[in-house]
Order: C-alpha cells, then structure tokens, then sequence
C-alpha cells in the first residue's frame, strides 16, 4: 500500500533532505520516528538515504532530550574532547617514563668511570630532539596533510642540515685533544673556526629549503603536501642559524666537562616551543596558522635559547672560568694551514652524517611513494625511534670526547678502560630501550595521531624500530671510539656500506618488488630493508680488532699537530713527554 501524497505536505519546512516511505521517495524533513509512525503508520518501513542508521538514533537521542529539557554535548564534541584528554595523558606517561629511565640511567653512569659525562649528554641530546616532537605531536591532530607536510619539512631539514652537523663535528676531536693537551687557546681559535664555517654552510642550505617545493615534486610527493612543507621549511631557517649556533657553544661547553647551562637552556627553549606551538597552530587569541605557525614556534624558541646560552657564557664568564679558554678574535684563526686541518677532519665525520641521514630521508621518501597513512607511520615511527636513540648516540659522544681528552694527556690505559666501559653501558641502553618501545607500541601512534589506520600501523612498526636500536646501538657507540683517536672516515665508510649497499636497495626490493607477500608495497617493507643495513654492518664488522687498528695507524694526527709537547704532564709512571713516545704507548695500551 502506497502513502497518500498529501502526507508529503504536513506543514513541516522541507530540507532537501530525502527519505523513502514504503518505496517512494519522499522530501519531508527528519522527524522521529514515532512521528513519521503517528503520520504514516508505517513503523519500521522507512529508511533515511543519505544517513547512517547510527546518525539516526543519535539525532533522535539528542530530540528526547531536548523534550526532556536535557541540553548535552554533541558526542562529536564529547568524542574529540576525550581524544584531546588521552592523547595528552598517554603523552605524559610516555614522557615521566622516558624520565624515570633517565634517572636509572644518571645513577648508573655515575657508578661507572666518567659515566656522569654521558649522563648529562643524553639529557642534552634528548632535549634538543623533542623539538620535532613536540611539532609532530601538535601538528598530528590538525590533520592528516598537515602532519604529513611537517613529516616531510623534518625529512628535508635533517637531510640538509646534516652538512651544518658536519661542520660541527670536527670540534669534538679538536677542542677534547686540546683540552687534554692543555692548549687552551687553541679552544677559542676552533671555536672561531667553527663558527665561519657554519654560517657558510648555512647559507647554502637556506636556498635549498627556499626550494622545498620545487625537490619535493622531483621526488613525485603529494603537491599539497608538498606545499605545505614548502611553507613549513621557510619559517624554519631561522631556526637553522639559532640551532647551529647553539651547537658551537654546546660543543665548546660539553668539551670542558660544562653541561648545566646547555640542558638547562634546552629545557626553556622546549617549554617555550610547546606553550607557542599551541598558541600559533591552534589559533589560541589569533588566527590558526598551521604548519606556519609549528616553524614559527622552533624558529622563536631558538632564537631565544641561543641569546639566554650566549648571556649566561658572558655573565658566568665560562669562557674564563675555570680555565681561560678565550682570548679574542685573532687571525690565527684564518690560517689556512689550520683550516685545511679542520675541514679534513668535517668531511668525513660531515659525509658519516649525510650517509646516515640520507639514508634515513630516502626511506621517508619511499613511504610517501605509498600513500599517506604510510608516510605518517612511517614518520612517526622515525621520530619514535630518534628518541630513543639519543641515549647511544650521547654515549658515543661522550666516550669520543673521553678518548680524546685522555690520549691528548698521555694516560692511552685509561682510554682503553673507557673504551671497554663503553660497551657495557650500551649493552644495559639496548635492552632497557627495546623493553620501553615494546611496552608503549599501542600508544605511540596515539600521542601523534588520531587516524585509526596510522595507530594501527605503528604500533606494527614499533618492534621492527626495537630491533633496528639494538643493532645500531653498538655501532653507533663503537663509531664514537673511532672519532676519538680521529679514524673519521672509517665511520664514513661503514655507513656509507650499511645504507646505500646493503639497507636501501633490500628496502627498495623488499617493499616495490613482489617477493613477500605480506610486505609488498608497505612500509614494513623499508624497515626489514634498514634492518638489514643494520646487522650487516654490526656482524661483519669486527669493532674491536678495527679499534686496534685505528691505534696501531694513529701517528702524530692523534693530536693536533701545533701542539707543544712539553705540555703532556701525566702521573702515570708511563707518562711521556713528547707526541711520539705517546702514541707509541698508546698502541702497547691497546694492544695488550
């Protein structure tokens, strides 16, 4: 039986909105559906075309409590509410855990010989880092694109940056033998170097994020997103120049044994970037300014960190105290003699750095190849997996910066000792490391997104993460003791080997080619590959006789060589007194 088309017209105001009452098409507006039943007597014989069943029953839930004089919250509303208040909370569990290993970490570097060093470098390494995680995080939940884009500004950005890195990373070498050797002005002069060197680099690889865009399409990513990243790269130079002039002090600081006013600085300057990147993203009194605003906010903190670091050298005069290690601009400091020392020891510790970082970057790029889901995974995983990594990275700091300040002062037992401490701290990071991702693999996507697929996806992506840590722990902490008797290009080589002979072809096969089903065209794919990288380098290599042989080849080039012998004052009975009676020693050391 058909309705009668007058009930069509019953005075209600028509939406356009359609619903079909036994078989015709009707325009009449939502009702509930003990009206359309009293009008029609057709009970559960109509159904809303362009609605969800579930949509239906929310909107007749939300009609009896308006005729009940119950006013509630749209659950649309109450739904995103209580996404804001999870995230928040799993994001201060993860932080308060990563804190708790901190301390365990603090106590038991202080147990062991110069452990306290390493200590206060992984707080400083994992500080800096939370820049990007903290723009991840807030971008994350604006939206899928916009995650994206600032995934793909951070991929770029640390792919160029590396060559600043590099030119920063002579100065652990130089400025600890220096230290060691006690000439103390020669700390300044590197320092100086440091800084003309930077600001070069700088300049170059502003025009390259000037051309974000522009690569990023060569690359065949997503236009909008490529867009976007565009924007978000060119707000961030600022905080390019700012960041790497703070890495100068911080290396000229952390040489000395001084770390107090680095972490502390970072600590304010992260603090700051997270109240602004709240403000700026969100629209907090102003207008939402996106990916725009994300940049703005690490450019500021910054800018303000470098200024605070600088004041404090200045106030403190921690450029004299406890020992003088500025005295003026000079021009020594453009000899080309000493340049050509400095710049031989960034290239290969600069190459190691672009081996590595690339290699990381081109991996981010294959994600984008996939889809979007993949891309945000795949970037979150990565950032993930960076702070996790900051803890054997600033071990293999520290044991470098150690290793250099005890050949530069004549004491190669204690080196070796160092050397072999080493390993057995990073032994205790890679387990504590693999059981906190394990433990948080469901929440990490939820700190970063609200996609349920992204989730999903990271979470199967922690464990491949997990495993990559354990492998490129050792080799990480093993590359350090290499940097400290200045064997830079070794480490160039091996990277250069694990990423772009072994780890980014098998990711390529594993993910494009259809070898293995499961892994076909997804982004576990590019992690089996990295893996793989991993554990080639870390099984073929062995680390220990190459140390033997970096001190067996180390010559004069363990120290600088403008440096005065007669400054090598030890008070081991094997103390010498001139450059080469030490080296020789140092190769006995090592080799016993």
């Amino acid at each position: 039986m058909n309705a009668h088309p007058s009930i069509l017209h019953t005075g209600f105001k028509e939406e356009g909105v359609k619903y079909r009452v036994k078989g015709q098409v009707t325009s009449t507006p939502l009702i509930s559906r003990e009206r359309l039943t009293t009008l029609h007597g057709c009970d559960n014989q109509y159904n809303h075309v362009n609605q969800t069943d579930q949509e239906v029953e929310e909107e007749e839930e939300e009609e009896d409590n308006l005729q009940d004089g119950v006013v509630s919250m749209p659950k649309e509303k109450e739904k995103e509410k209580e996404n804001n208040i999870t995230w928040i909370k799993i994001m201060m569990m993860m932080i308060n855990t990563m804190m708790m290993m901190m301390v365990s970490m603090i106590n038991l570097f202080n147990q062991l010989v110069d452990g306290k060093d390493s200590a206060n470098i992984s707080i400083k390494f994992i500080i800096f880092v939370l820049f990007n995680f903290v723009n991840l995080t807030v971008i994350g939940h604006v939206g899928k694109n916009e995650l994206a884009a600032v995934a793909l500004g951070n991929t770029w950005q640390i792919a160029t940056s590396a060559f600043t890195l590099g030119g920063l990373s002579a100065m652990d070498t130089l400025i600890s033998q220096a230290y060691g050797a006690k000439q103390f002005q020669l700390i300044g002069i590197t320092v100086q170097r440091a800084f003309i060197i930077v600001i070069i680099i700088n300049i170059l690889v502003s025009i390259l994020w000037s051309n974000t865009e522009n690569i990023l399409l060569l690359c065949r990513q997503d236009k909008e997103i490529s867009a976007l990243a565009q924007q978000y790269t060119i707000y961030m130079i600022p905080g390019l120049c700012f960041g790497s002039f703070i890495g100068v002090f911080q290396k000229y600081l952390q040489a000395q044994g001084i770390m107090a006013p680095v972490i502390i600085v970072g600590l304010i300057s992260n603090v700051l970037n997270a109240i602004l990147n709240y403000i700026f993203v969100y629209g907090i009194g102003m207008k939402p300014m996106g990916v725009v605003g994300c940049a703005l906010s690490t450019s500021i903190s910054k800018a303000v960190g470098f200024f605070i670091l600088l004041a404090w050298i200045l106030i403190f005069k921690l450029h004299q105290r406890p020992i003088k290690t500025w005295y003026g601009f000079t021009w020594d400091t453009f000899s080309l003699k000493d340049f050509k020392e400095y710049i031989v020891l960034c290239i290969p510790s600069g190459l190691q750095l672009l081996f590595e970082t690339w290699g990381f970057e081109v991996l981010t790029i294959m994600a984008g190849l996939l889809n979007a889901a993949s891309l945000d995974a795949h970037s979150i995983t990565m950032n993930f997996n960076l702070l996790n990594i900051m803890l054997p990275y600033s071990l293999s700091v520290a044991v470098s910066i150690r290793i250099g300040q005890l050949l530069g002062s004549g004491h190669p037992e204690r080196a070796r000792k160092s050397a072999k401490v080493s390993m057995f701290i990073i032994t205790i990071i890679v387990i504590l490391g693999v059981i906190f991702q394990l433990a948080s693999r469901y929440q990490v996507g939820k700190v970063y997104s609200t996609d349920p697929q992204v989730i999903e996806l990271v979470a199967n992506l922690v464990p491949l993460s997990a495993l990559s840590k354990v492998f490129d722990g050792y080799q990480v902490t093993c590359q350090g003791m290499l940097r400290g008797v200045g064997k830079n290009s070794l480490g160039a080589i091996l990277h250069f080997g694990s990423f772009y002979l072994v780890g980014l072809p098998l990711a390529g096969v594993l993910t494009f080619v259809n070898i293995i089903p499961p892994i076909d065209h997804t982004v576990f794919g590019l992690w089996w590959g990295l893996n793989g990288g991993f554990i080639y380098v870390v099984c073929r290599i062995d680390w220990y006789k190459e140390m033997i042989n970096a001190f067996e080849r180390t010559d004069s080039s363990v120290c600088p060589t403008n440096f005065n012998s007669d400054s090598f004052i030890g008070d081991d009975d094997k103390t010498t007194n001139n450059i080469q009676d030490m080296n020789l020693l140092a190769k006995e050391s090592i080799l016993e």
